[in-house]
């Protein structure tokens, strides 16, 4: 259909004109696409053409410090770099602050330049496994340089060293208000506050690095950084007035009376907290989230003093001495109860009066220690028969020997060892050396006669084996001694102990808790164990002594037979091997 009054030609003419100008689009856009590949075409012969000329080189345009070193290879660019370096090593640089100037070269400083690593780095510009970024960083580079940072390493240690040996003295410590103690006035007074002044580190180290970044030697200015303190003279106030309360009330007066004592008959006793114990007794201290001082006691130090007193006042327990009469036992002893210092009480209550109080009397509280065997319950612990008795003769002894055995029969006398206990001879005597007041005498070691404390004690150890073999209890670990020992005779019914092992250990598998008791009668010790029977017989063979030899040595062995109602139910052996005393006199143990 035509539009109207148009004719057959002019349709035509129209349609025509459109081709031409859908022709003339067509040759622009082949144009501007032909345009593209030769562009691009260009393009990538440039870069190969870069990429040749940089075969092996820094790329064109890589800078280190403001030095150009394109087109150098690694090497060259390295001594390059180098060169510049040590002259930036050899350089000063000064720190100003006010009038005062300081000076001194990167490597007192601590800091140190990696031109190796500085130039790895620039050589990798442009050399990336991604194809794409690395056309793109040759192209930047070529166009519009690309400045590679240095590698730098800092001695934290040697920079800090520098801080304070050059700035230290300029700087000024922060100090709260305290307070402190007039000897002349006998009060606490208020020390003022101080601001401080510290370097500001944090600035100096950035301008530092911006210079060594350029490798230039610019004078660097300090700047102090002032902390003001958390609390001033006014937060003093409140403390100072605490602690001048306290001084004026002293001396405090500590009392103690011991609860122990019949009918009050004891005289109080009275320790003194003066002026001069007290003031170093008392800290202070900042309140949590205030600007304020608060007095507080120091009660580790009221505790060593608590501690100093408490030999005068703690008692130990006495227990119940016992004695056999008709076979049976019965109460030779009363029993008498023991005191301790109550410490820690004694610290809140003394606290508590010191800051809160108008009293200078205050009484010292102890804790009541029962003994283990009570006059009172003597009964229930079942010690109703002497068990078993063993005995041991020490005559010929040096007088410290002798004295050590004593020591040590009365360390063991009065110990209770409960219904299946197992007993430690070595964790139950405790230290034996001169602190615990053994004495000593002189031993063989080596080729040297040297002091050794506590000869005598392995006589104790003995006697009290041979009292649980008599007993019939359970021996759980027993050594006879290395060489034969006099005292000992017949040899193989001893029993060494030199902690930790060797120990002499037994179970007390009785019927009831065992009580023993130790007694010294001219030149012979005796254990005696209490408890109840359960009917178990114990019978004793030996100790037989066989392989003697003319140099000392031998052999023994003791045999034990354990019986209930007529039957046999344990056979123990305890063997025994001495070496000569004459071929190994260095052996010998200095417990014996």
């Amino acid at each position: 259909m035509f539009k109207k009054g148009q004719t057959s030609n002019g349709v035509n003419k129209e349609i025509k004109k459109r081709k031409i100008k859908i022709s003339r689009a067509k040759i622009i856009l082949y144009a501007i696409g032909f345009g593209f590949l030769i562009l691009a075409a260009i393009l990538t012969a440039g870069f190969f053409a870069l990429a040749f000329s940089n075969a092996d080189k820094i790329l064109y345009g890589v800078s280190v410090a403001g030095e150009n070193l394109g087109r150098l290879s690694p090497q060259s660019a390295e001594q390059t770099l180098g060169r510049k370096i040590a002259d930036w090593r050899a350089k000063k640089i000064k720190f100003k602050y006010k009038d005062k100037t300081w000076e001194a070269a990167p490597e007192e400083i601590g800091v140190s330049i990696d031109a190796k690593k500085t130039i790895g780095k620039a050589y990798g510009v442009g050399r990336s496994k991604d194809v794409l970024k690395s056309a793109t960083d040759q192209i930047t580079s070529a166009f519009f340089g690309k400045n590679i940072a240095l590698e730098t390493a800092t001695d934290e240690k040697q920079l800090k060293d520098f801080y304070e040996r050059s700035f230290g003295k300029i700087e000024r410590e922060i100090k709260d208000a305290s307070l402190g103690y007039n000897q002349d006035t006998g009060l606490f007074e208020i020390v003022k506050e101080q601001n401080g002044y510290r370097l500001d580190e944090n600035k100096m180290r950035a301008d530092f690095f911006e210079n060594a970044a350029r490798l230039g030697a610019r004078n660097i200015n300090i700047e102090m950084v002032e902390d003001i303190p958390l609390v001033s003279e006014n937060g003093a106030v409140g403390a100072q007035k605490k602690a001048n309360a306290i001084l004026t009330r002293t001396p405090f007066t500590l009392v103690y009376l011991n609860p122990t004592s019949q009918n009050g008959s004891a005289k109080p006793r009275e320790y003194r907290l003066d002026e001069d114990q007290l003031k170093d007794m008392l800290n202070f201290v900042k309140k949590d989230g205030s600007a304020e001082l608060e007095t507080r006691l120091k009660e580790d130090e009221l505790k060593n003093f608590l501690i100093e007193i408490s030999p005068s006042i703690n008692q130990k327990p006495e227990n119940a001495v016992l004695t056999m009469k008709n076979g049976k036992v019965t109460e030779f002893g009363l029993s008498k109860n023991g005191v301790e210092l109550d410490i820690e009480r004694n610290i809140a209550e003394i606290k508590n009066e010191m800051f809160d109080g108008a009293n200078s009397i205050i009484a010292l509280r102890s804790n009541v220690i029962q003994p283990e065997i009570r006059t009172d319950t003597i009964e229930n612990l079942g010690l109703v028969s002497l068990l078993a008795v063993g005995e041991s003769d020490f005559k010929g002894s040096s007088a410290s020997r002798i004295f050590n055995i004593n020591l040590a029969a009365k360390k063991l006398n009065g110990v209770i060892i409960k219904l299946g206990e197992e007993f430690s001879f070595v964790n139950t005597i405790g230290e034996i050396s001169q602190k615990s007041g053994y004495q000593a005498g002189l031993v063989i070691k080596g080729n040297k006669t040297v002091p050794e404390y506590g000869g005598g004690v392995c006589q104790v150890s003995t006697t009290m084996f041979r009292a649980a073999i008599y007993a019939g209890l359970k021996i759980t670990e027993r050594y006879p001694h290395s060489l034969p020992v006099v005292y000992y005779n017949p040899q193989g019914f001893d029993a060494t102990i030199y902690g930790p092992h060797p120990d002499l250990r037994f179970i007390n598998d009785t019927a009831s808790n065992i009580l023993v008791q130790t007694k010294v009668k001219g030149t012979k010790l005796y254990f005696e164990f209490y408890g109840t029977p359960d009917g178990r017989e114990t019978k004793v063979i030996g100790p037989v002594e066989y392989d003697k030899k003319p140099d000392g040595s031998l052999k023994a062995t003791l045999t034990r037979e354990i019986y209930k109602d007529g039957e046999l139910v344990t056979t123990d052996v305890f063997k025994s091997s001495y070496r000569s005393p004459i071929k190994e006199p260095a052996q010998k143990n200095p417990l014996e």
